[in-house]
Parts: C-alpha cells; structure tokens; sequence
C-alpha cells in the first residue's frame, strides 16, 4: 500500500477500516453439481475471442460467456422465449484469438431445458458448460 500524502509504502495494519459480519448462510439450497449433454450437442457457432472479451487480467469476463450462450439462439428465438433460469460450470480459460465452438442440445422431454457447451476448437476441451431453462414468452406467438 501507498501512503498517498508521503508517497511512501505502508503496513496494511495502518489501514483503519470496519468490515462488516461474515455471513455463514449460502446463497443456494445445494452445490451445484457438474453439468453434463443429454445426448450429442450439435454445433451452432464458432467464436474467435476477441480483445473486447477479456477482462484487465487476459481472462474472458463472466458475462461474455453469457453473450455466447445467448447468440446460439436467433433473435426470433429470443421473441419467443424467455431465459428462467441459468447454470454454468466455467472449466478451463480461454484467451484472446483462441476459437470456441459453441453447440447446443434441446432434450425431447419438453420441459424448456436447453444445454450448451463452449468447447475450445484446438483441443476439443470444454471451457464452459451450461443448462438453461427457458420459458414461452406472454402473447409471443
């Protein structure tokens, strides 16, 4: 730390600061588990990571993931449907110029879970997996 009056290095003792309570109670019911294809993901679309992805530290920010899962659908898609729900396993980093190779799988038993996977197009690895589930939209036809 900097002491910005001396511009002189300081203990981060002489930091004089209230933190709040730590809070002992979890945000879910359950650890989410790992998320796995019903059956074979179909592939939907090639992203080549760009600058604009990555956060100051090279990583791909948190939110992009959720851009590239959102554009396997098509806009008419996103009319008629509604997101409900989302759950993403992050796996392994991605890094600008790498290519993902976005699949998606919409099991037959009809209850609005979709499952996406973002798999890098080198090596086949996943960095991402993802299960959503979506929801008609009211008055989309």
């Amino acid at each position: 730390m900097i002491d910005t009056k001396t511009r002189e290095l300081r203990r981060s003792n002489h930091i004089h600061m209230e933190h709040p309570d730590f809070i002992e109670e979890h945000a879910l019911d359950t650890r989410p588990g790992k998320l796995k294809p019903y059956g074979k993901p179909e592939p939907v679309y090639r992203k080549v990571v760009g600058y604009s992805d990555v956060d100051f530290n090279g990583h791909i920010n948190n939110s992009r993931y959720i851009d590239y899962i959102m554009d396997c659908f098509p806009v008419e898609g996103h009319r008629q449907y509604m997101l409900k729900a989302i759950e993403v396993n992050y796996i392994k980093e991605a890094f600008p110029g790498d290519t993902l190779l976005l699949c998606s799988e919409i099991p037959n038993d009809g209850d609005g879970t979709v499952y996406i996977e973002g798999l890098n197009d080198e090596d086949g690895k996943p960095c991402f997996k993802a299960r959503l589930w979506i929801v008609p939209r009211q008055g989309a036809a």
